[in-house]
């Protein structure tokens, strides 16, 4: 599931492209953590895919994420 995009713009001031999305209660790396530092390999391809999916929608919307 990709987050919403909530706002994005560029600053001229300071030579920035931004983002704005909203954050997740339980992040990827609390996750990690809970399953003592181990995911399973099926967790990991999916996890995978949908990142590959993620930056692949912002693309789409001329956003670059690095």
């Amino acid at each position: 599931m990709f987050p919403k995009l909530l706002a994005n713009g560029y600053l001229a001031d300071v030579n920035l492209n931004y983002i704005i999305m909203p954050k997740y209660e339980l992040d990827l790396e609390r996750m990690f953590s809970n399953y003592k530092r181990k995911f399973k390999l099926e967790t990991i391809i999916t996890l995978g895919f949908l990142i590959l999916e993620s930056l692949e929608i912002m693309h789409n919307c001329g956003l670059i994420h690095n």
